[in-house]
């Protein structure tokens, strides 16, 4: 069985900043994900849904300062925002990525990445799942970064069309009808 003095469990913002943290402090630090390095908030979560935030309140007080001046405001392109959040999105990921590759050639002794389900099975145990391969390490530390998903409240109904959560908002879709895009993000 493998022994780490740290592992981290989800390579979120949080989780990852936790193991180069560790790794500073020259720490083996193993570090599992199930799916991406940077976790939802890089790849559907708050990059994405804080992204589209800030450019819908950019494009409503561009317009807003345009009518004072009873100037017409340019049509704003849903498809061309989307393709620009993915891109910052896609930016980050890479840069995530490229770091990792980084760390774990200059420092390869302290950081070992392993995808898959992780699962505590004592204080100090766990067992790793990928697919029909299980392995079991030994921590003397465990951090759980497994991060949030979206809260939905019964007051607020949520379509995915005028209301939306993080998650889907990088998915393709037709563009709203109205040129407002109002996102909502709660987390649990």
């Amino acid at each position: 069985m493998e022994k780490y003095d740290l592992v981290v469990i989800g390579a979120g913002p949080s989780g990852y900043a936790a193991a180069m943290r560790a790794i500073d402090f020259k720490k083996k630090t193993l570090l599992v994900e199930k799916s991406r390095v940077g976790g939802a908030g890089v790849t559907n979560g708050a990059l994405s849904s804080k992204t589209w935030w800030e450019l819908s309140r950019e494009a409503a007080a561009f317009r807003k300062n345009l009518r004072r001046y009873n100037i017409h405001a340019p049509s704003i392109s849903y498809r061309e925002i989307q393709s620009e959040v993915q891109k910052a999105v896609a930016e980050r990921k890479d840069m995530l990525e490229e770091h990792m590759e980084i760390i774990r050639k200059s420092a390869a002794k302290y950081l070992d990445f392993k995808e898959g389900t992780a699962r505590l099975i004592s204080q100090n145990e766990i067992v790793i799942s990928n697919g029909i391969k299980k392995e079991k390490v030994y921590a003397d530390n465990i951090i759980l970064a497994t991060g949030s998903r979206p809260r939905y409240l019964p007051e607020l109904p949520i379509d995915e069309k005028i209301v939306m959560t993080a998650h889907p908002s990088m998915k393709p879709s037709p563009s709203p009808r109205t040129s407002r895009s109002r996102t909502c993000r709660a987390s649990a």
